[in-house]
């Protein structure tokens, strides 16, 4: 969803969060964070800006740290004054925001961005009446909306959800307060230094009820929406510093923190945005990528929760501010007579970075709308070059590169980039068929079209497209969009199927912005046949959890699984891995050819299964195996402990430089595997055990099989090295 400024307003500063996947962890509700001495940022429905206070907004009374050299002016200034007050050091400024003289004097065309003092561009968007009445229309302002919401998840784990959590993004949705410390907002927005933000809520206390943790988890599904077609975690469970803060630009972990606040009446806090039901959102253009001191300076987006009163609105103001710290500006309007810095949409379609409260598919663009008045790069293009990349195709694009599919189960996939087409191989059926491709069922980004292929690759037959018309239904928490999924119906005999999925070609933008998660489902009424390997083993059928990492370790030919005997394979995904199982895996992952099968280990005589691979992992260090009297154990047979597990990997990446502290309760720096824990978990490639409190990362237990093909799947993703050759 996308955040609404309108008109001339305040500018926003925008932080970049993003989605994929699912993980609940619980935290204790209420207990905040406010320890960290960073900038947090929130966001909320955006309302539509209102021409810039005569006042500027505030500079502090106080600066907790050195602002250095500053570029900007000497206070703070929305709009074309800012122009003006900036002064012989335009250059500078626009330099400092890697825009030319004429791009930065043509954003501060728009009265809803600023520049302080910091040389910074920055938007804050200020409510006006056109905001309040269009919020209205989906659900009021203020918070008055009765919420009737479906919870996501159990509500003592609305803190642990997490939308990709292997990804090296983040997008944290702070709502539970957040204590700022050094940062611009204390030093240029007027935030006391030292001072704590106040929570979301919708009754006035800082405690959660059963009715705010159903609305925090619908907002956190409807903003992962909008960043799933991303490489980027949405979350609600507080990430550690060095998972937001990006050290050096060699540092790829990192991402922005939405600071979600409710305004509570506090006489030392600035009269203007961004901590007042005056502002719906504020937040710096270009921050999200940014590494060194400046990125925990500029930390954070904030979005105020009383603007608005549905989740989905809320959800259009925390997307819009994140982008905003991605590198993106406002999509805005002209009808050749009034021009809008905010364009609310048509239809039941509306720009992310606009105003699309009341429009269900709100999307992101390519500026190619009708009466567009934005001629930047496409919004992709530009949350890409700062560290917001689309992610990986996950299906074929041709019948040759197709992907199994079948009959009877249901696939997920994902529209990642607007030329993004997934063909499936649906398999053989003499009968009635019918394919079915749905969106998310809330807050959808995606209008699907569906086309069905027989025969071959070398000779396709392509039948007509089904597209059907998109429209909307209800208001509020309740809108949706209608006529986004797609389902087709065809009696033949014997013949083999594929479909072809991919976002709608229409709209006004040609339909650029149809991008997110889809289930496709296939069924035949008669006699079938699944796709040559599908599935390949019968105790993983397509939807088990880890059912794609366990079919791209078969794929990749480090797992053969157990064959039954009779035609079918298991891979028995909870069973624990033993240590020869283990050598064998990383043998195949590291792509290796040693043949020795004698390395002097008592327990491994050169006949035995797994002698080759056992003494290639000695050859190569990565095991250093148990010392005994007379020599040296491998002890095959045994489960290979996750302490054991993080040490084997950490080995076969080359021992990078690690810290032996990492915010888990069950690692102290002492203990034997830090370092290599540690490792792990600032990779990516385990996220650990939530539980009240924080993280663990449980140790001593063993590793199950359907973890270790979790676990070299996401070392795979992140292009880490391979061991090398003994």
């Amino acid at each position: 969803m996308s955040i609404r400024p309108f008109r001339s307003a305040g500018r926003l500063a925008v932080a970049a969060l993003a989605v994929a996947g699912l993980s609940a962890s619980t935290l204790v509700p209420g207990s905040g964070d406010t320890g960290d001495a960073t900038t947090v940022t929130t966001a909320s429905a955006a309302p539509a800006p209102v021409a810039a206070p005569s006042v500027p907004v505030p500079v502090p009374q106080e600066s907790s740290s050195p602002a250095g050299d500053e570029a900007g002016p000497d206070e703070t200034v929305l709009g074309p004054a800012a122009v003006e007050a900036i002064g012989d050091d335009l250059g500078e400024v626009a330099a400092l925001n890697e825009l030319t003289d004429e791009e930065l004097t043509e954003r501060l065309q728009d009265p809803t961005y600023g520049v302080g003092p910091d040389g910074r561009l920055f938007v804050a968007e200020f409510l006006d009446e056109e905001h309040t009445a269009d919020q209205a229309e989906v659900g009021g302002a203020g918070g008055d909306e009765p919420v009737a919401l479906a919870a996501v998840v159990p509500l003592d784990q609305t803190f642990g959800l997490s939308s990709l959590p292997g990804s090296r993004r983040t997008i944290y949705l702070d709502f539970d307060g957040h204590t700022l410390t050094n940062t611009i907002w204390n030093q240029v927005q007027g935030i006391p230094n030292g001072r704590t933000v106040p929570p979301f809520s919708l009754d006035g206390s800082d405690a959660f009820s059963a009715a705010e943790l159903e609305y925090i988890q619908n907002v956190w599904l409807a903003v992962s929406e909008d960043y799933a077609p991303f490489d980027v975690n949405v979350t609600t469970r507080a990430p550690s510093t060095d998972q937001l803060r990006r050290s050096t630009s060699d540092d790829q972990t990192y991402g922005a923190r939405a600071i979600i606040t409710t305004p509570r009446v506090q006489a030392d806090f600035p009269s203007s945005c961004p901590i007042t039901s005056t502002c719906a959102g504020l937040a710096y253009v270009d921050v999200f990528d940014t590494a060194g001191p400046s990125h925990a300076r500029y930390e954070g987006a904030f979005v105020n929760a009383a603007a608005v009163g549905s989740p989905l609105a809320l959800t259009t103001i925390v997307s819009h501010e994140v982008g905003h710290n991605g590198g993106l500006n406002h999509a805005g309007f002209t009808d050749g007579v009034v021009t809008r810095d905010y364009y609310s949409g048509t239809g039941n379609w509306g720009p992310i970075m606009g105003t699309p409260y009341s429009r269900p598919l709100s999307q992101w663009t390519n500026h190619s709308y009708p009466g567009h008045t934005n001629e930047a790069a496409a919004d992709l293009t530009v949350l890409a070059s700062h560290g917001i990349a689309p992610r990986p195709d996950d299906a074929g694009s041709t019948i040759g590169s197709s992907t199994p599919s079948g009959w009877t189960t249901s696939r997920r996939g994902l529209i990642s980039t607007p030329t993004d087409q997934d063909v499936w191989n649906i398999g053989r059926c003499d009968g009635t068929i019918t394919v079915s491709a749905t969106p998310s069922a809330y807050s959808t980004n995606l209008d699907l079209a569906l086309t069905l292929v027989t025969g071959t690759s070398a000779a396709p037959v392509e039948g007509a497209r089904v597209d059907p018309p998109s429209g909307q239904s209800g208001s509020g928490s309740s809108m949706r969009a209608t006529g986004v999924a797609a389902t087709v119906q065809r009696s033949a005999g014997d013949t083999q199927y594929y479909v072809r999925v991919a976002g709608s070609p229409t709209g006004p933008d040609t339909g650029y912005g149809n991008l997110g998660p889809y289930t496709l489902s296939a069924t035949c009424a008669g006699f079938s046949q699944q796709p040559a390997g599908l599935p390949r083993f019968t105790d993983v059928p397509p939807g088990q959890s880890f059912f794609g990492q366990i079919e791209w370790l078969a794929g990749s030919g480090v797992s053969t699984g157990y064959d039954q005997g009779n035609g079918t394979t298991t891979f028995q995904p909870s069973a624990a891995v033993l240590r020869e199982q283990m050598a064998a895996f990383l043998y195949r992952f590291a792509g290796a050819t040693a043949s020795s099968t004698s390395c002097g280990l008592l327990d491994v005589p050169s006949s035995s299964t797994f002698a080759k691979e056992i003494c290639w992992l000695k050859g190569t260090s990565i095991t250093t195996g148990y010392a005994v009297p007379g020599g040296t154990q491998f002890r095959g047979a045994q489960p290979v402990l996750r302490e054991q597990m993080a040490a084997f990997l950490y080995r076969f990446a080359g021992e990078p430089p690690s810290s032996t502290s990492c915010e888990l309760l069950d690692v102290p720096p002492s203990s034997t595997f830090a370092k290599e824990i540690c490792w792990l978990k600032s990779t990516g490639i385990t996220t650990g055990y939530a539980v009240p409190g924080g993280t663990q990362f449980r140790g001593s237990q063993p590793v199950l099989r359907e973890q270790m093909a979790a676990f070299l799947s996401r070392y795979d993703d992140q292009g880490l090295p391979v061991a090398p050759a003994p």
